[in-house]
């Protein structure tokens, strides 16, 4: 089971868009809502993946997933709820 454990909003095209992060005990996942109402896929990975990113890259995939998360929504790419 995941939690919540951030939520970040931004707008585009006159829309609020809210990006949230789940956690569970092995892997992260952004959804993207709009009105309360999931309007994309899950974005994830998994927990050992982002440590050995973090370890040579010294930067975050969890920061990427909302990156590319919100970068799909500019680009049109979500369901239209």
């Amino acid at each position: 089971m995941q939690n919540q454990i951030e939520e970040r909003e931004f707008t585009h095209d006159g829309n609020n868009f809210q990006l949230r992060l789940f956690g569970g005990a092995d892997s992260y996942t952004v959804i993207a809502y709009l009105n309360n109402q999931q309007i994309s896929l899950s974005y994830s990975v998994g927990l050992n993946t982002h440590i050995d990113y973090f370890l040579q890259h010294k930067a975050s995939l969890v920061e990427r997933l909302f990156e590319i998360a919100s970068s799909d929504i500019k680009h049109g790419i979500y369901f239209r709820a």
